[in-house]
């Protein structure tokens, strides 16, 4: 372990340069899942329902922008928390984003 990072998202080569690593996603190396995208895409319907921009969204939820961009391209497999916190900003329940999840299956 290099400067307390195991290598997820980048890998140290030598001389102290970091090149990325290919074939991640959300820090796995197995792919985008269907709940992940669904996931994805309920955000991105109830955040545009909102007439929020992805900035917005970032802001209410104190989450960065870019993270909320990976989640709702189903990029992402996001913390109990990080859940609430955009449940929170999008002003519903947890629930509606995460109810029926459990049923969808397999990678994309």
């Amino acid at each position: 372990m290099i400067g307390g990072h195991r290598g997820g998202a980048r890998a140290i080569l030598r001389g102290g340069l970091a090149a990325p690593t290919t074939g991640t996603v959300g820090g796995t190396d197995k792919g985008k899942s269907a709940r992940q995208v669904e996931l994805g895409d309920r955000i991105r319907r109830h955040r545009e329902r909102l007439r929020l921009s992805q900035e917005a969204l970032a802001h209410e939820a104190s989450i960065n922008r870019t993270y909320i961009a990976s989640l709702e391209a189903g990029q992402r497999n996001p913390s109990l928390d990080r859940l609430a916190r955009l449940a929170t900003g999008l002003g519903i329940d947890l629930g509606v984003l995460v109810k029926g999840l459990q049923a969808k299956k397999g990678r994309l």
